[in-house]
């Protein structure tokens, strides 16, 4: 997906990251954010 989906960034849309979520508790789901370029990462 494309990055600006999570941050709100001039740019964002230009970078993909993955995105996977899975359940931690009974309330609480930890998502993982992968970005795919590491220039991004630096800005």
């Amino acid at each position: 997906m494309d990055a600006d989906t999570w941050f709100d960034t001039e740019g964002a849309d230009r970078y993909e990251l993955a995105e996977q979520s899975f359940r931690v508790g009974d309330d609480e789901v930890m998502t993982l954010l992968v970005l795919k370029s590491e220039y991004m990462m630096a800005r």
